[in-house]
Formats: structure tokens, C-alpha cells, sequence
């Protein structure tokens, strides 16, 4: 069949498709990874489509070819760019259902998450736009209201969706729109408490509500729980297959009427079982089940979309897809091709840079692995996130002392609380972002009680390809905030081994934070014994700019006797820069520093080591050597660590003495970037630190000069 038969559309169809092209809302910028020759011979269907329209008419055979390009583009993109691949390959089907069906934005498609729609982003205007995913100024990796009047709402945190098409099924009806609100959440998804809050709602504001299960039995990693086992009985039952076998054969003897009883120990089974799958629990909150379905057949997805599509009251549609499909390496490997990085398409290997050293995750992982395995009551928690926050390699080790709850941070951080009340010393691993949805549970049961729980705040800071919704620039403020939460962050890879150490020693709720990414290659600790003591609450002077080269092995904490000796034969303070740094910020400081150096400007490099406490009696003395701080942060401005020290020099009545310049993210939300570009940006980078120590060194040479110029007229 030749591509016009295939489409059934007839040139002015074509012709709208061709001038819908160039009809984006947002201006993307994108590499161009396929000459226009190769992509035109690659995937002519899929340039014919700009909106789900376009596809209204499309034979089912249209749509799977359509299906096969969207595939074939996904993986190509992915293995340069990286990305969610996996989701998006098992859903390729539902998606070009979805839009034949249904009558895209007008009737309102809520993908839970996001990284599950970049099919529905192909189909919705973006395909050659795709090739900028996850870049800066390109597509984002997940739903995005200001990219597409199709995007309805943006998530980048699991569980949302069911929540967000309830209440736009509630306007709706207010409105007497009988358009559908459709929510499609994965089976992950539907671990998150708050789905089943969505689910709970009243019948009478879910009027033309679909919500679409898509089972594919994984999360990030594979699904853990009870409702993972709920759904996965997928209409089985071994007992009940037994004895209807052994009913049949004793039937079957029976002359006249066997064959009839036989057939009826069929329907019998059948209704015994509705009272043994996932259909009780939906139907019993209101939802008319379906399912489970095949969510790779296409013509079985359209038509049982066709039949509900009509329906007012809620509909549930369970479907059975694969993590991955059509791709052998993703199949093989769903934990990697969640989320991965560029990879060779042929191999499905994983591309590393060649000096790539150890990820703050894995020191994490591997500095509590020494502790615990030291102390049995200090166990690790996650949720879903085993390989994301590097326990996966905990878990191998002391499968007794790990625990992985599933899209449920809530129920982690009170689990943990429950396990601290008994003696046992928790520590939850959690991305920065990620803890923001425990907040209630961090202050209410685990501070307030003053239980001793530890929270290992991963991907702190900037995230790069992930944007916005993953960036973990708040953790300082609404963690430091809380009484008798002690917050703290090592300077590097090294320096978290200690405080990871201190940590699990103090009594206390404690969070260390640290970014997301790979250390700067210091050497480890290669046992408990090795690891020194470090005073909880300690800051330390770690660099002086004149030195010829930070060592953080060989040269610890620099001696005050050494900063002082600095102006012991000057009538000036001793350094006119104190660098103030939190975290990995450290070594931009010390860069900084050495940076300042060269224009003859005197600094020292301070770790400040713990936001909360801090460490008063260092800032006294380091106000008594120094006038101008610059504090350096990853981390919005407001409430941070800035912030911090502002309010300690205003409790001090340090002000007049002390000048404090704040260097961090402003009142922003920050889309997709690398990490290196956005602190660049904001002005932490190495040379963004010097360049503002510079400038205020200008300023007070203009300052001074005037009163220079008239003691020398008066001589």
C-alpha cells in the first residue's frame, strides 16, 4: 500500500500538516541530528503530523507504522541526548490511541509525571523539536504547560495525576462541558497515597473521569508493596484453576449434560475471580473497571477507548505494557533505561566519560554500608529510588537493614520515625526534591519528637537536564528552619565519609546535603578507623589565596595564627576577602581565591561546613580578622546560608563591623541547563565569585581615592 492509501488523507490534509510545522508556541532551539534528506526517508509519516488531528482518520495499519517511526526517533534521540526512554517506548501504543480517539486539548489527556509522554509530545507538535530534549532552550524531559496547549498540567513528582483530572473533571462539569478529563498513571504512581485520595474523591465530581493504569510492574526500579502483589494477580488463580480442572474431568463423564456443566465451570470461575482482582477495589470507589487489557494492541485500545468514551460515569482502564519495548537493551535492563544518560544505540552501553570518578550517591551508599555494617541498628530507607540514590549497593550487602518503601515518601520518613522510637538509627536517602512532599512528617513526627532520624538530601542543588521540577534548591531554608534539625554539607567526597560518620553518632534528627553528579577524585577512607573525628558544628579556614595549590588530604583546617601573620606589618586587616563556602561551593571559592590572588587581593577560603548550628565562636574570631564576607551557596538566596549568617552578625551586633555580600539563586524557578552554565548564570561560578570580589575591591579603591587625593593637597 502505497503512503497515500496508508494515510487516507487526501493534499489538503497534507497541505494543514505542512503549515501547522512551524506552528510552536515556544521558539525551541535544537541540534540537528538528521539531515533533512534523512529524516524525511526515516520518518515521512511522522513529519506529516502536527497535531493529534492530523491522525483522525488514519487506518489502524497508519498508526502502527506511525507507531514503529516514533520508536525507532525515541531510541535515536535518547542515545544522544538521553532521557526516559524506557516509559516512553511502553506507551507508544496508548498514545496514538489516545489521540485517535479523543479529541486532544479539548479533551484534557493528564500524563502522572511526565516522562511517559514524549510519544504524546511527537504527536503534538514537537517532532523535530524532540531533538532538543532535555537541552538548554529545548523540550523538557516532562509535561510543560507554557511548551503545548496539550500539555495540561506539569509534573515532574509521581501520583499527581488522578488528583489533577478529578478537579478538571469537577470544572467541567460546572461548566456543562461533557469533554473528557483522562488521567494516566503507572502502577508506580498508584503507590503515592495521594492517588488514592484523587481515587477517593466523591462519585459526583468524577463525571467524564478515565483514568488509564498502565502496569508495567516497574517504577524506577521494580515495584515493592502490597499493591504491587494486588495488582499483579492479573485475573490468576492457581487454586481455582486446580479445581475447576478436577471438577471438568468428573463433568465430562456425565452422559447427557456434561458438556453443558463444563461450559458453566467456566463463567462460575469467572465470577469467582471478580472477587479476586484489581476491579473490587476501583469499582468499590466508584470506577467501572476494564481490564487487564494488552497495552500493545492497538485495535483492542481503540476500541474499548470508543466504547467508554461516552460513558459519565468514572471509568478505570487497567493495561499490561513493557518497560522498554521494541528496544532490547531497555527491555534487558529497565532499572538503566528509566532514566539514563547517552548510550551506544547498537550496544545499549551506557557512554562514561574516561575520567568519570565515583557519584556522591555511591560514596553515600558505600560510607553507610561501613557504618552499618559496624552497627546493626543503622538501616537505610528509600523510596522507590534504590539504584537513584545508590543503595542499591547497601541493599546487596545488608538486605536485612534496607528498606524500600515505593513512591511513599511520607510513609518513609514517618516509617523511620517508628523505627527510631524503638532504638534503631534510620537514615533516609531522598532527593532534595523529593522531601519536600514529607515536610508535614519531618516537623510533626520525627522534629518535634527530637527522633533520631538522618536524611541523606541527594541531587541538592542544580540537577541539569531535569529542570525545574528536580532542581533541590530549597532544603536549606525549610530544613534549617525546623528546631532541632542540625543540616550540614561536605565540601567533597572525602569530607562526606566524616560527616556521615559524626552524623550517625549524633542523637538527633540530622540531614547532610549533596549534589548530584560525580566528587572531585580526593581518596576515600578505606575503613571506619581511618575516619577522623569532626566537631559537630565546626567550620574550618581551608585555603589562603597566596598558597600554591588546595590539598584537602595533606592539609587540614588552616591554623588562625597563619591568617593573622597575613597583616601582623600592616596597618589593614590581615585579608580583605573572607570566601564563605557551603558544600561543593568550597572548591569554587578556593578557585575563586586563587583567582583573586593574582590581582594582588588577599582572601581566605572558609568550610562553612554546618548552616545549622553554626559555628558562632569561629564567625567571632573570623569578624575580628576579616570585614567582607562573600557567602557562596547552591541554593536560593532567601533562607539559606547567606541568610543564616546575616542573622547571626544581626544577633551579634556585627553589622556595623561586618559587610556580607550574598552569592546564590534568586527567586527563580530553573528550567533545564547544565549544571556548570546555571551556576555561571546565577554568579557562584569560580570566576563569577572573583569577578564580584573584584568589583567590590574596585568600589573601595573609588571610595578611598578622593580622601587620598586631598591628604596629599593638605601636605
Amino acid at each position: 500500500m502505497g503512503r497515500n492509501g496508508l494515510l487516507h488523507l487526501g493534499e489538503k490534509a497534507l497541505r494543514s500538516a505542512r503549515v501547522k510545522e512551524s506552528d510552536t508556541k515556544i521558539n525551541f532551539k535544537y541540534p540537528n541530528h538528521f539531515s533533512e534528506e534523512d529524516l524525511q526517508k526515516r520518518y515521512p509519516l511522522s513529519l506529516s503530523v502536527r497535531e493529534p488531528s492530523d491522525i483522525k482518520d488514519w487506518s489502524l495499519e497508519a498508526l502502527e507504522k506511525l507507531g514503529a517511526e516514533y520508536r525507532d526517533y525515541l531510541i535515536e534521540i535518547c542515545s544522544r541526548n538521553g532521557g526516559h526512554l524506557g516509559p516512553g517506548l511502553g506507551v507508544i501504543e496508548l498514545t496514538l490511541a489516545l489521540h485517535k480517539v479523543f479529541d486532544s486539548p479539548k479533551d484534557r489527556i493528564v500524563w502522572d509525571i511526565g516522562h511517559q509522554a514524549y510519544p504524546h509530545k511527537l504527536m503534538t507538535g514537537r517532532f523535530r523539536e524532540m531533538q532538543g530534549l532535555r537541552k538548554a532552550d529545548g523540550v523538557s524531559g516532562f509535561c510543560r504547560r507554557s511548551e503545548s496547549p496539550h500539555d495540561i498540567f506539569g509534573a515532574g513528582h509521581a501520583g499527581t495525576s488522578i488528583s489533577v483530572a478529578v478537579g478538571i473533571s469537577e470544572a467541567l462539569r460546572q461548566a456543562k462541558d461533557r469533554h473528557k478529563a483522562i488521567a494516566i498513571i503507572g502502577d508506580a504512581g498508584l503507590t503515592a497515597g495521594m492517588a488514592y485520595e484523587g481515587l477517593h474523591q466523591d462519585i459526583q465530581y468524577k463525571k467524564n473521569l478515565i483514568v488509564i493504569l498502565n502496569d508495567n510492574e516497574m517504577s524506577i526500579a521494580p515495584n515493592v508493596g502490597a499493591i504491587k502483589q494486588f495488582l499483579s494477580r492479573k485475573m490468576s488463580s492457581p487454586l481455582l484453576d486446580k479445581i475447576q480442572e478436577e471438577i471438568k474431568q468428573v463433568a465430562a463423564r456425565i452422559p447427557v449434560v456434561g458438556e453443558d456443566l463444563v461450559g458453566t465451570l467456566g463463567l462460575v470461575k469467572s465470577r469467582m475471580k471478580n472477587l479476586m482482582i484489581p476491579s473490587v477495589i476501583f469499582e468499590a470507589l466508584g470506577f467501572h473497571y476494564y481490564g487487564p487489557l494488552d497495552g500493545h494492541d492497538l485495535e483492542g485500545l481503540v476500541e474499548v477507548l470508543e466504547n467508554v468514551k461516552d460513558r459519565e460515569d468514572p471509568v478505570l482502564i487497567h493495561i499490561l505494557t513493557e518497560k522498554g519495548r521494541g528496544y532490547a537493551p531497555a527491555i534487558a535492563d529497565k532499572e538503566t533505561f528509566h532514566g539514563c544518560g547517552p548510550y551506544d544505540r547498537e550496544s545499549g552501553k551506557i557512554i562514561k566519560k574516561a575520567d568519570e570518578k565515583p557519584g556522591y550517591n555511591k560514596i553515600y551508599s558505600k560510607a553507610l554500608t561501613m557504618i552499618a555494617k559496624a552497627d546493626p541498628k543503622t538501616v537505610a530507607i528509600t523510596a522507590a529510588m534504590p539504584s537513584g540514590t545508590g543503595l542499591s549497593s547497601f541493599a546487596k550487602e545488608l538486605p536485612t537493614q534496607f528498606y524500600d518503601v515505593g513512591i511513599s515518601e511520607q510513609h518513609a520518613v514517618t516509617f523511620a520515625g517508628g523505627l527510631a522510637v524503638e532504638g534503631w538509627k534510620p537514615h533516609v536517602a531522598i532527593y532534595s526534591t523529593f522531601i519536600q512532599r514529607a515536610y508535614d512528617q519531618v516537623i510533626h513526627d520525627i522534629c518535634i519528637q527530637n527522633l533520631n532520624v538522618k536524611f541523606g538530601l541527594d541531587r541538592a542543588g542544580f540537577v541539569g537536564a531535569d529542570g525545574a521540577t528536580h532542581n533541590g534548591n530549597y532544603d536549606i531554608a525549610f530544613m534549617r528552619s525546623i528546631p532541632n534539625m542540625a543540616v550540614c554539607a561536605p565540601k567533597d567526597e572525602r569530607e562526606m565519609q566524616e560527616l556521615l560518620f559524626a552524623m550517625n553518632r549524633h542523637e538527633g534528627p540530622a540531614c547532610i546535603r549533596y549534589p548530584r553528579g560525580s566528587g572531585f577524585g580526593v581518596p576515600l577512607h578505606a575503613s571506619l578507623e581511618e575516619i577522623p573525628e569532626i566537631k559537630w558544628g565546626s567550620s574550618e579556614i581551608v585555603f589562603m589565596g597566596h598558597q600554591d595549590r588546595f590539598d584537602p588530604i595533606q592539609q587540614r583546617s588552616v591554623p588562625w595564627e597563619w591568617v593573622d601573620r597575613l597583616g601582623r606589618h600592616e596597618d589593614r586587616a590581615p585579608v580583605d576577602f573572607a570566601l564563605i563556602g557551603y558544600g561543593t561551593s568550597v572548591y569554587d571559592a578556593v578557585k575563586a581565591s586563587q583567582l583573586l590572588h593574582q590581582e594582588g587581593i588577599r582572601s581566605i577560603v572558609v568550610n562553612l561546613r554546618f548552616v545549622k548550628p553554626l559555628d558562632e565562636e569561629f564567625l567571632m574570631r573570623l569578624a575580628q580578622l576579616c570585614p567582607r564576607w562573600i557567602s557562596v551557596e547552591e541554593h536560593v538566596l532567601m533562607g539559606g546560608v547567606g541568610s543564616a549568617i546575616l542573622e547571626f552578625l544581626e544577633q551579634k551586633d556585627l553589622l556595623s563591623q561586618v559587610s556580607l555580600k550574598r552569592l546564590g539563586a534568586a527567586d527563580l524557578f530553573y528550567d533545564q541547563e547544565s549544571v556548570d552554565s546555571w551556576k555561571d548564570r546565577v554568579g557562584i561560578s569560580s570566576k563569577a565569585v572573583a569577578q564580584k570580589a573584584m568589583a567590590w575591591a574596585d568600589q573601595l579603591r573609588e571610595r578611598e581615592s578622593p580622601r587620598d587625593s586631598s591628604s596629599a593637597g593638605q601636605a
